[in-house]
C-alpha cells in the first residue's frame, strides 16, 4: 500500500538497484595497469612548465625594460610671439610642456643607463608613478577653475611646474649616479 506524498517508499527495493547501478559514474581518477594514480604527478609538470614561462617572461621582460616617454594627450595648440588670449598662453604653455617632457625623456634614459640591471625596475616604477602624481595633482589644482576658460592655462601652468621640478631631480639623480 502506497503512502501519499512519499515517493521514495513507492519504490521497490529492485527498482533502487537498477537506478543505482545505472547512477555510477565510472572512476574519475585514472590509473594505469598497477593501479598507480598518474594525475598528481601531470599537475606538477604542468605546473613547473607554467613556472618556466613565467620566469622565462620575467626574465625576457627586464631585457626589454625602458623608461617610460611622456606622450602628451593634447594636441599643441599655436604659440604666438606676444600672447595676449588664454588660447595663446595655452598654446605657449604647451610647447614649454613639451620641451620639458623631451628633456625629462633624455634625462630618465641617461639615468637608466647609468643604474645596475636589479634597480631598473624601481626607476621605471617611479617614472610611473611620478607621471600619474603629476597629472592627478595638477588636476586638482586647477580643478577650481574647471569649466572656465582659465582651467587648462592654470593645467598647464602647473604641468610645466612639475615638470622643471621633476627636471632638477633628475639631474640630481644623474650627478649622485656618475659620482658613484
Amino acid at each position: 500500500m502506497r503512502r501519499s506524498g512519499c515517493i521514495g517508499r513507492a519504490i521497490n527495493h529492485r527498482t533502487r538497484r537498477k537506478l543505482r547501478s545505472r547512477a555510477r559514474t565510472p572512476d574519475l581518477i585514472p590509473t594505469d595497469s598497477r593501479g598507480y594514480d598518474w594525475t598528481v604527478l601531470k599537475l606538477f609538470v604542468a605546473l613547473a612548465v607554467v613556472i618556466s614561462c613565467i620566469a622565462s617572461s620575467s626574465a625576457g621582460a627586464v631585457g626589454s625594460l625602458r623608461p617610460p616617454v611622456i606622450h602628451e594627450t593634447f594636441t599643441p595648440l599655436p604659440c604666438p610671439a606676444h600672447p595676449t588670449t588664454t588660447q595663446g598662453a595655452i598654446g605657449c604653455a604647451e610647447e614649454r610642456i613639451l620641451a620639458t617632457d623631451h628633456e625629462i625623456d633624455a634625462q630618465a634614459m641617461a639615468a637608466f643607463a647609468l643604474l645596475l640591471p636589479k634597480d631598473r625596475v624601481v626607476f621605471v616604477q617611479g617614472e610611473v608613478a611620478w607621471l600619474r602624481y603629476r597629472r592627478a595633482s595638477c588636476l586638482a589644482e586647477a580643478s577650481k577653475y574647471f569649466g572656465g576658460s582659465v582651467y587648462g592655462l592654470y593645467y598647464a601652468q602647473c604641468v610645466e611646474n612639475r615638470n622643471e621640478a621633476h627636471l632638477r631631480d633628475l639631474a640630481e639623480l644623474l650627478r649622485v649616479l656618475r659620482f658613484h
